[in-house]
């Protein structure tokens, strides 16, 4: 019997060390959004700081839970698809709490708005702030093109928001210091952190609605049924019949069961072979799965 284990599960070395960088990074962009926000005076750069924050937290938290099943991975390798859903569902119920936040914080600047202060250093701070997050999202971008999870999915659309905020703060700096005396600028600063919390809540929404259906355990579908049947057929003179398939999708992971009888008379390191076979091609052709080609004599109990 086949006894492969996945080689790239969803809370591997690779994502758990990278979400560990992604961690420093935002401590460092946390520390000097709370610094330039100080001193500008900009709800702006509040509101960021907040969402930067509160994001960090999350991300800690799902770092070391990562690590923790990354050390015990026999023990959570069938549920870590939905463990790694439930986890990306925390991370945004508390990014909608700062997303209202933040607009009710905007609100509030509507009624009582003030000029902003100390402009260029702050621009320079959100500037590096711009540098580091677009170096995160593109290592985040390799990862999740080699190993598909709702988790990475959910941090780039959050480093996307981030950067596109960016452009919105130096904007309402740059607004602030050559405009100092019109009316308008004044409640340019509480417009775009409007837009900020928007922005997130959309990501929320966005992110909810993908990953709460991974939560529910699914077949196959049946274009990957069919990719199945496709696949054994190639190897349709290496086994006497087939007795089964088994499927079942946990969070984004397809774990796939295929039960073959095989000559009596083959030695079994030619039968093991054909299964090291027959593992690879539906692997490669079915996206982030995880098979098991059992050799039987009768239907699966």
């Amino acid at each position: 019997m086949s006894t492969h284990t996945a080689d790239h599960p969803p809370a591997d070395a690779a994502t758990a060390r990278l979400l560990g960088w992604c961690v420093f990074q935002e401590i460092l962009v946390v520390s000097g959004n709370l610094t330039a926000a100080f001193i500008a005076s900009s709800l702006t750069l509040y509101a960021d700081s907040a969402k930067e924050a509160v994001e960090t937290l999350a991300t800690l938290g799902v770092w070391l839970m990562l690590r923790r099943m990354q050390n015990r991975r026999h023990e959570f390798d069938f549920g870590l698809g939905r463990i790694e859903s439930l986890l990306t569902i925390a991370l945004e119920v508390v990014l909608f709490i700062t997303g209202c936040a933040i607009l009710f914080e905007a609100y509030e600047r509507f009624q009582h708005p003030h000029a902003l202060d100390s402009i260029g250093i702050a621009v320079v701070i959100t500037m590096a702030g711009f540098v580091s997050q677009f170096i995160m999202y593109g290592a985040l971008a390799r990862e999740h093109a080699q190993r598909p999870s709702p988790m990475l999915k959910s941090k780039m659309l959050t480093y996307r928001i981030a950067m596109v905020g960016d452009f919105g703060i130096i904007a309402t700096l740059v607004a602030g210091k050559l405009f100092p005396g019109q009316a308008w600028a004044l409640y340019l600063d509480p417009l775009v952190a409007s837009g900020f919390g928007i922005a997130l809540l959309a990501k929320v929404y966005g992110s909810l609605s993908h990953v709460v259906g991974d939560l529910s355990d699914k077949t196959l579908e049946e274009t990957s049924q069919l990719v199945v049947l496709r696949e054994l057929a190639v190897f349709f003179d290496d086994y006497e019949q087939i007795h089964g398939i088994r499927s079942r999708r946990s969070g984004n992971v397809v774990y796939l069961e295929v039960f073959l009888e095989f000559r009596a008379e083959l030695p079994f390191g030619t039968v093991q072979e054909t299964m090291d076979r027959i593992r690879t091609r539906l692997e490669t052709h079915i996206g982030n799965s995880r098979v098991l080609v059992v050799p039987a004599r009768g239907a699966p109990t």
